[in-house]
């Protein structure tokens, strides 16, 4: 049966390559990582090429030290398995295990089921990057701010170069994806008046980000401002009720409103808030509307203002993945994008990972273990030193026992051998010298006891036979602590190294923990690395205690059969000694005489 398997697994492992490799992209590649494409039921794709995130980290992605350090040698292939798609990375660290890659995914991987993944491939030293931010946005977005710098003015990533005017908001803090654009009450971010951002009513204009605010203001706070020749629209917080309101040039009116039944947004959640303008505007936040008015006079070249305006002060809070497109988007739409890209989005999930051939599948596997290895902090590095050096006086302990115990079981067997051979049980043989075997240093312990009494009893008697079993007894005390030495540092492995490993992952995850609560930004791709990289210390202390385990109760069991040999031989000459004492000690029965 273990033949069977050996083959069966011979016949995988040498079919399986060949069969990865038949539609494989480019030769160039060692590896690639599917990524499935599921959209909830409620979802309508709309018309057209989709630009999503892919965010990877060392729970979903393993093999981070299998690529290059900025993500250069990463490339993306569409279902059929040779048609390139554009992509662009906001955000790579191999080390960290983190990454937040845009890709332009063909429509049909939204809409067809047997087309619904996409291939990244990676693992090519001699790649150089080939990322295009302009070509991974459909014609019709005219400005995406990523909010990726971490200082200066923020860019534009389509061609048409719309990068900001001016800006006084906090970059390079934590934002939805990676980094965005942090606003105080006085803060503003304020985009040129490019024709290409003009508001067009017949065509629209859709305006969308992701926002999180981080406290209230006592009067109205202004998010956006929209300018045009012929009025303005203002997006702004009643205390964190989102409210539109409109003015136009021809009789200077101000017509707020606050759609009924819409409500306050949460301080420090992410939510996705989308205009779309026309001959009307509606507001939509996540997957809803919210606000909505009928009509809308803005029109021709807009200025964009985010934050403080000269008239109102600004609101407290952070905005990433800020959008604009000369098109107006239906609500489906709005809703499509929310479920794409929110946090606990399932519509893009990183699947299995493939090799070109079966040895660097196996490489890449273990590559999980160095991403690990490099997230992991300080006080996680001392703690697995502490769990290695338990591991390695433990396998030293174990390596040494078991070879002694080899010698002394293959030495006892031979003294058995010859005493069983040797006349009368007590031979003076060479063979019977104590040595290794204990056998042997019990047989000499008992012969000299035994040749003392003799000297000192012409006829040594049976009740003085205790002495030589005394002497033997102390002999098997002698040599089970010589067998049982060392020992106890095999116990310290198999209890301390758990209670390290966890006390390491404790530590780990609190660190984790004051780091988010410090930079206030709760996702994934921050959570995951540090608690992976914490739960590693509790992983190496069980792969050190289950062998630990293993290896006690295996030199345990040994040396119980050394000792229950000891204390047996040690019956067995007591017996022989006991009944030369009587035979030498016993008087003949007088014998009668003759007539």
């Amino acid at each position: 049966m273990h033949t069977a398997i050996r083959v069966s697994l011979l016949l995988i492992l040498s079919i399986a390559p060949q069969v990865v490799a038949a539609d494989w992209w480019n030769e160039d590649w060692s590896f690639r990582k599917r990524i499935d494409i599921s959209l909830p039921e409620t979802a309508v794709a709309p018309g057209g090429d989709v630009t999503a995130v892919v965010r990877l980290n060392a729970a979903n992605f393993a093999y981070f030290l299998d690529t290059q350090s900025g993500g250069d040698d990463i490339r993306f292939v569409a279902a059929d398995g040779t048609t390139p798609l554009e992509y662009h990375i906001e955000h790579y660290e191999n080390l960290a295990g983190v990454a937040s890659i845009w890709v332009r995914a063909p429509q049909a991987a939204f809409t067809d089921a047997e087309q619904s993944f996409i291939w990244m491939y990676y693992g090519n030293e001699s790649a150089v990057a080939a990322g295009n931010a302009a070509a991974s946005f459909e014609v019709d977005y005219v400005a995406v701010f990523h909010f990726a710098e971490a200082s200066g003015l923020p860019a534009d990533a389509t061609a048409y170069a719309n990068d900001a005017l001016r800006n006084t908001a906090v970059p390079g803090a934590p934002g939805f994806v990676d980094r965005g654009l942090q606003f105080d009450n006085e803060a503003a971010f304020e985009l040129p008046a490019a024709p290409s951002l003009s508001v067009d009513r017949e065509r629209g204009t859709t305006l969308s980000f992701w926002l999180r605010l981080d406290g209230r203001v006592d009067e109205l706070a202004n998010l956006l401002k929209v300018s045009t020749s012929n009025g303005e629209l203002r997006l702004v917080f009643d205390d964190t009720t989102p409210v539109l309101m409109t003015t136009t040039v021809d009789d200077d009116s101000v017509e707020p409103l606050q759609a009924s039944g819409s409500e306050p947004l949460a301080l420090n959640r992410w939510y996705r808030l989308s205009l779309a303008l026309g001959t009307g505007v509606e507001l939509r936040v996540d997957d809803s509307t919210v606000a909505a008015l009928p009509a809308l006079s803005l029109d021709g070249p807009a200025a964009y203002r985010f934050g403080a305006v000269n008239d109102m002060s600004g609101f407290l809070g952070t905005i990433d993945e800020l959008r604009l497109r000369n098109t107006t988007s239906s609500a489906a739409s709005a809703a499509f994008y929310y479920a794409l890209e929110s946090q606990d989005s399932q519509v893009l999930l990183a699947g299995a990972d493939e090799s070109r051939d079966s040895s660097g599948g196996i490489a890449a596997y273990f590559g999980l273990f160095w991403t690990l290895l490099g997230a992991v902090r300080i006080e996680g590095w001392v703690i697995l030193v502490c769990i290695t050096a338990l591991g390695l006086v433990s396998a030293d302990v174990f390596i040494n026992k078991t070879a002694m115990l080899k010698r002394i079981e293959a030495a006892d067997r031979d003294f058995l051998s010859a005493f069983d051979a040797a006349e009368g049980g007590r031979p003076s043989d060479d063979k019977l010298a104590a040595g290794t075997s204990p056998l042997a240093s019990l047989h000499a312990t008992a012969e000299q006891e035994w040749q003392q009494l003799s000297s000192r009893y012409r006829d040594v008697p049976p009740e003085a036979v205790e002495v030589v079993r005394a002497a033997m007894d102390t002999e098997i005390v002698q040599q089970l602590n010589r067998l049982t030495s060392r020992l106890v540092l095999v116990t310290a492995a198999v209890s301390g190294g758990p209670f390290l490993g966890l006390l390491g992952t404790v530590l780990g995850v609190m660190v984790t923990f004051a780091t988010i609560a410090a930079a206030g930004d709760v996702n994934v791709n921050t959570i995951a690395p540090g608690v992976s990289a914490a739960l590693t210390t509790t992983v190496m202390g069980l792969i050190v205690a289950i062998p630990s385990l293993f290896a006690y109760n295996h030199i345990t069991s040994r040396v119980a059969r050394v000792t229950t040999a000891m204390e047996v031989f040690t019956d067995r000459l007591t017996s022989r000694y006991t009944l030369a004492a009587v035979e030498a000690s016993a008087v003949p029965a007088e014998v009668p005489r003759a007539g």
